[in-house]
């Protein structure tokens, strides 16, 4: 990995792990706040250290669009591995999906929209948590922090080469995870822990 991606996914890390307060449910204490977004913290950095090691090297080696069909195959069985280890349930959701399975609910889009809003503000993004009967349901904004990023999830015609937009309209013909900028959400992490 070049000195480049790696700082780059250092700040992504930075960005994404080292977030220290949250909006969350009155009816956790602060220890348990606080050991919700401590554990949900972790899992979210060894989840994208998983990918990364993986994408990375795929993109520099063979290029964004073979990277695209890898994570098409591999990405959830990544994710569900650790959520077997962890004992959660981890995703990921966005407003602009890639797979149809990552589409946020109503109540996730606003809160995906109040992390978009707060980004243009230049506000620190901090982790959220809701609870939701024996649920507590931690949530971490994902954002666009490396250029490598945009090589699958930039702008078409500009960041997306022809054979990346070949292959993900064959993988996702209704992809909407495309035409995003570096520093721009692209959707949230996601973990179910149950009591």
């Amino acid at each position: 990995m070049d000195t480049f991606l790696k700082i780059g996914f250092i700040a992504f890390l930075a960005l994404s792990g080292y977030l220290t307060s949250c909006k969350s449910n009155q009816n956790l204490t602060e220890a348990q706040k606080q050991t919700f977004i401590q554990r949900g913290t972790a899992i979210t950095q060894q989840v994208t250290a998983a990918l990364m090691s993986k994408l990375i090297p795929e993109v520099q080696q063979n290029g964004p669009s073979q990277a695209i069909k890898y994570c098409s195959v591999q990405a959830i069985p990544t994710t569900d591995s650790i959520s077997k280890q962890e004992k959660v349930t981890i995703s990921r959701i966005s407003h602009r999906n890639r797979n149809p399975n990552n589409i946020a609910n109503a109540a996730e889009s606003e809160l995906i929209n109040r992390y978009i809003s707060q980004i243009n503000a230049g506000s620190t993004l901090s982790p959220t948590l809701k609870a939701n009967g024996s649920q507590t349901i931690f949530y971490s904004p994902i954002v666009i922090a490396m250029p490598t990023c945009l090589k699958c999830h930039g702008k078409l015609g500009q960041d997306l080469q022809p054979d990346v937009q070949e292959t993900l309209q064959k993988l996702y013909p209704n992809d909407k995870a495309t035409g995003f900028a570096q520093g721009e959400l692209r959707g949230l992490f996601k973990i179910v822990f149950s009591k």
